[in-house]
């Protein structure tokens, strides 16, 4: 659960690891393993300040990293305490966040590490083995730099974005290789095929989104630990100075790196909003073609109406004057046209019914409405009926039927205005 690494020299460094599981009903939905007293004898035994308790405990804090000094009277630093927690750079994970606690005793030369993990984090452990491995080197043995074990946490942190990142990248080589491909001509455009392929995109974009934000995060929290590094520097003597100047600059190229995985980052996104705008290019295109196809059949299709109408104002008059010579009011026998007495029973069946059609094309958007509101009417009527044959005799659910009736008188004034 702990471990206390003490060398024979001025510098004197105290660790402890502890595990964060996932626990309900408590504050941030997990306890770190160890029973209530034990850590709280931990917590003042190694003087945590107040502000940084809750991190330990398993608060997710996306915020800046902490950093502490105490002063004596002469304005010297005398304790250094800094606080923060790694990035967590695979957001498909849900991992229990990795708090690191350092402070530094200048009066007792102790540095005091406090380290808080989750079970599934194995970060923790690989960081643990190269602690080991990096005091078991006989400068460090003499002078052992505080930030040296912050600088591994951080550096093993990083190195589990590698894999992620890569991963990344392949998907969207991939993913910017079918859309070459369909640039180039050599696949034939599939809209199923395309959707699925900006799906694939958008994806790759979130991802890199989370990867960047995990990257300022990481350069912030590295960022933060330089400068404290190099505070404890300024208040060292010359020997000390020489003896940290290792870890200050490893600080300094991790910061570098960062930066440079940012830029990547950046790059991929840039990548991905080509590939996509070429992706949107290629559907307006296919898109563009279907129209200019429809255009094109409706041009033929308007030009075949226009040969019909032209056939139908050819054939039309004479249809129509044959047709009116030819009803039984007209007798051409004998060499004469003669005209019967009942000839005016064509012109007052035919005059009315064509008023009366027009008024119905005049009228067709009202009688349309009209009979939507019958319906919604008769409809009410129903429910009104179904309504009254449920009420008790108490009179209840009366406001509902009171409601329904107003419903009603509202449909026949909407029909009264339309008649």
């Amino acid at each position: 659960m702990g471990d206390e690494v003490v060398r024979p020299t001025k510098q004197r460094l105290a660790s402890e690891y502890l595990t964060s599981i996932r626990a309900k009903n408590t504050t941030f939905a997990s306890q770190i393993s160890l029973q209530k007293g034990h850590a709280q004898e931990i917590l003042q035994a190694f003087q945590v300040s107040a502000h940084f308790v809750s991190l330990l405990l398993g608060e997710p804090d996306y915020g800046a990293p902490g950093l502490h000094h105490s002063l004596d009277s002469q304005g010297r630093l005398q304790r250094q305490e800094y606080m923060c927690q790694q990035p967590r750079w695979d957001s498909h994970v849900k991992l229990q966040p990795c708090s690191v606690y350092m402070s530094v005793d200048r009066i007792t030369n102790v540095t005091t590490y406090i380290v808080v993990s989750g079970e599934d984090d194995h970060c923790i452990e690989i960081a643990k083995k190269r602690i080991e491995d990096a005091f078991s080197l006989p400068t460090v043995d003499q002078s052992p730099d505080p930030f040296l074990v912050h600088h591994i946490i951080a550096h093993e942190s990083f190195l589990q974005s590698k894999a992620i990142i890569t991963k990344l990248r392949h998907r969207l080589y991939d993913a910017l290789d079918n859309v070459d491909a369909y640039g180039k001509g050599e696949k034939s455009l599939d809209r199923v095929a395309l959707r699925a392929l900006t799906n694939e995109l958008h994806l790759i974009s979130q991802d890199a989104d989370s990867l960047v934000s995990s990257t300022e995060m990481g350069t912030m929290v590295v960022e933060r630990m330089s400068a404290a590094h190099r505070k404890l520097m300024q208040e060292s003597d010359a020997a000390l100075k020489n003896a940290f100047s290792l870890v200050g600059d490893s600080l300094e190229q991790h910061v570098q790196t960062l930066h440079a995985r940012r830029r990547w980052l950046l790059s991929y996104k840039s990548r991905k909003d080509i590939a996509m705008n070429l992706v949107f290019n290629l559907v307006t295109q296919q898109d563009s073609e279907t129209n200019m196809s429809i255009a094109q059949a409706t041009k033929n299709d308007s030009a075949a109406m226009k040969t019909i109408a032209a056939l139908t104002m050819v054939f039309l008059p004479a249809t129509a004057v044959s047709s009116f010579f030819g009803m039984a009011f007209f007798n051409g026998q004998g060499g004469s046209l003669t005209v019967t007495s009942n000839w005016w029973i064509f012109l007052a069946t035919t005059i009315p019914m064509t008023l009366m059609l027009l008024l119905i094309w005049l009228r067709w958007t009202d009688i349309l409405n009209v009979l939507e509101i019958i319906g919604r009417s008769t409809h009410a009527g129903w429910e009104l009926v179904r309504l009254r044959s449920r009420l008790p005799d108490d009179g209840s659910d009366r406001t509902r039927v009171d409601s329904t009736s107003s419903g009603n008188s509202s449909l026949e004034k909407d029909v009264s205005k339309i008649v």
